[in-house]
């Protein structure tokens, strides 16, 4: 609550703001040959961020503090700003940043994140090798559900959308975790496996939760008059339906535009910043 008053700085100078926890996000669109005059607008804006947070006894960190260029590739490689000024300091432009455990990269195309998904669930299908065979399938089991699947469910429907070859990277997680916990060896086919263990492949997965997500939100947060203009689908198309209705993000668009950015790109900003009283790896108080 004692940041509530920084989107109202933030809307002051034509700008969107976006705030979970202790993180804040700066962001705006802009074609590519007004990417100086955004940057311009940018570092006016964090400079009353923080002269507000100085006032409120905090203080803005700029050595946290990231900035991302999103857009297609030929848009992004166009955009000649590589620093951008943050009170005395000068940031650089990076190409992926990780918001809420999820990494952005600066196309959307998804490719660090599921790197950094396999090498997480990887090291720990190392860990558990030293001691599955001490333990029984069932613990076997949950402990691959806790420690490997959880990696492939968290957003995962961010997943939506992306190339096969990714997907094949993150079954291939799935797989390994299918076999330590069975014993299964490498030259034996998967599927039994992953049916014997009641666990949905990664494409599917994500596929249900998108639709899990679009009978919530008919069910409960959408009026009920709207609800003839989404009728249920039925048969074998119900998953291919629920997979146009929420497609995941395409190249060359921005978090939180509704129209690609095929004229231009968008820059996000996170500036770090805490109270005194808060320790955070992120962040430094005053």
């Amino acid at each position: 609550m004692y940041t509530a008053d920084l989107s109202r700085i933030v809307t002051l100078h034509g700008l969107s703001v976006h705030q979970y926890a202790d993180d804040c996000q700066v962001y705006l669109s802009s074609t590519v040959n007004d990417a100086p005059t955004s940057v311009d607008r940018l570092a006016r804006c964090i400079e009353d961020l923080a002269a507000w947070l100085s006032a409120s006894r905090l203080r803005l960190n700029p050595t946290k503090t990231q900035v991302l260029w999103l857009g297609s590739k030929y848009q992004v490689e166009r955009i000649t700003v590589r620093h951008v000024p943050v009170l005395s300091s000068s940031v650089k432009v990076v190409d992926s940043a990780r918001d809420l455990g999820v990494v952005i990269d600066s196309h959307l195309t998804m490719v660090h994140h599921v790197t950094a998904v396999c090498r997480a669930a990887y090291f720990h299908l190392r860990q558990l090798r030293l001691i599955t065979r001490f333990l029984s399938v069932d613990a076997a089991k949950t402990l691959a559900q806790s420690f490997i699947t959880c990696h492939l469910d968290y957003c995962n429907a961010l997943f939506s959308g992306i190339t096969d070859s990714l997907f094949r990277r993150l079954q291939s997680v799935q797989n390994a975790a299918a076999r330590l916990v069975t014993g299964t060896r490498r030259r034996d086919h998967i599927t039994p496996v992953l049916r014997q263990l009641h666990w949905l492949p990664v494409r599917q997965r994500v596929d249900f939760k998108l639709a899990v997500a679009r009978c919530n939100c008919s069910i409960s947060c959408r009026p009920t008059a709207s609800l003839s203009l989404t009728p249920a689908v039925a048969g074998s198309d119900r998953l291919t339906s629920t997979r146009a209705a929420f497609h995941g993000p395409t190249h060359g668009s921005a978090i939180g535009a509704s129209q690609p950015l095929d004229h231009g790109s968008g820059t996000v900003c996170q500036p770090g910043f805490a109270s005194p009283t808060t320790t955070s790896e992120n962040f430094v108080g005053s």
